[in-house]
């Protein structure tokens, strides 16, 4: 094996045998590898002034309404999401908002790179939880910060899957006690946006992940990561009515608002190759469905109630039915993704990396990539 310029190569001296060649990483690279670790990514946000993208979940960064229904759905046809994963992640993948990849790619060229972390407002999510840990007798778990918000940690993506929010809810047990299926069906839910949305952006860590039962307010983000506010921006479908309830514009509070983001605004063909996916993947058996969750299913169109509008019961009873979306393709990145409004950093980061024009989370260099560390975005996921 040739050894690069910038480091060397040596086998396992303990054994005869020509094994693998083991990588003596230089000083630079190893400042490289450690800033890939989570801890390193934050350390490098908080010494380089990088900015902080919060993205909001429901309507914005992913399908709303249906979108969670649709997940619901498939919930219940594999047991939990414990079936089908690299499928489940398929889908997924495919109800991420098309426009932010490219708003986030150029964001990326004014920042080097922005850390992404996802903060989501789901009450019923928080109460549960807290209410959990309290009756399981753990005071003070890991990811409670508060009454009212939950912060659950980035982890690399290759040591990680969508259930890597349960796993933090576990490691905070005594021994014996595990969560309700409520819970983890719940939390993988969660988890599965959260995973699709890194692979989709392809970062190195799937994000950290930060729940509340309150208004949202940027402080919270800042306390959870150590950041200033002023480096953190929050995209957001509601972003107008939380800087309302803060009582300062749009722009002092660092939020964005993003066009509502749900099969409506599908585009057409988008939503063709979608409802190929499910059918093909997930045909639908109406027997892994209860019968509550069956009577909210009706047919597609504007009487359906609150999302359900990706699923119909017809003659032969229930299936996929994406029909019900516009033939015109979402609001255009520019104008629903305004990176504009995020100023450049302050100062530019003086450590460089020797593979390309600036230290990047989302490139690994192509050698480290193929080392232990393993940097492929889209390995390793289950």
């Amino acid at each position: 094996m040739r050894a690069p310029n910038n480091g060397r190569y040596f086998s396992d001296p303990t054994s005869s045998a020509q094994g693998p060649k083991r990588r003596v990483w230089n000083e630079d690279e190893m400042a490289l590898v450690k800033r890939y670790k989570p801890e390193g990514v934050l350390q490098s946000v908080v010494e380089d002034k990088r900015v902080v993208l919060a993205l909001d979940l429901d309507q914005c960064s992913f399908c709303g309404e249906d979108g969670c229904d649709i997940l619901n759905a498939i919930g219940r046809l594999t047991d939990g999401f414990t079936t089908k994963k690299s499928l489940i992640m398929d889908v997924a993948k495919q109800l991420v908002n098309p426009n932010l990849k490219p708003a986030f790619e150029d964001l990326k060229r004014r920042h080097l790179d922005p850390l992404v972390v996802v903060y989501t407002a789901k009450g019923s999510l928080v109460q549960a939880v807290s209410s959990f840990f309290y009756q399981a007798g753990v005071k003070n778990p890991a990811m409670k910060m508060d009454y009212a918000n939950l912060k659950f940690e980035m982890e690399e993506i290759t040591s990680s899957s969508f259930k890597y929010l349960n796993k933090q809810i576990d490691a905070a047990l005594p021994p014996g006690i595990e969560s309700t299926e409520n819970i983890k069906t719940n939390m993988d839910r969660l988890g599965i946006v959260t995973f699709a949305i890194a692979l989709v952006l392809g970062l190195p860590y799937a994000p950290a992940v930060f729940v509340t039962n309150a208004p949202k307010d940027l402080k919270v983000i800042s306390r959870g990561m150590g950041v200033p506010v002023d480096q953190i921006y929050l995209l957001d479908d509601k972003a107008e009515e939380h800087a309302r309830n803060l009582g300062v514009p749009l722009e002092e509070a660092h939020m964005i608002i993003v066009p509502k983001y749900n099969l409506s605004t599908f585009d057409d063909e988008r939503g063709r190759r979608l409802q190929e996916s499910l059918k093909t993947y997930f045909p639908i058996e109406t027997s892994k469905f209860n019968a509550g969750f069956t009577k909210m299913v009706t047919y597609a169109g504007e009487n359906a109630p609150y999302g359900m509008r990706s699923i119909s019961r017809g003659p032969e009873g229930l299936d996929w039915d994406l029909s019900n979306r516009s033939e015109k393709p979402i609001t255009d990145h520019s104008v629903g993704y305004p990176m504009s409004q995020v100023p450049n950093p302050e100062s530019r980061p003086a450590f460089r990396e020797p593979y390309g024009n600036g230290r990047s989370f989302s490139h690994m260099p192509s050698h480290a990539a193929g080392s232990t560390l393993g940097f492929f975005p889209y390995m390793n996921y289950y």
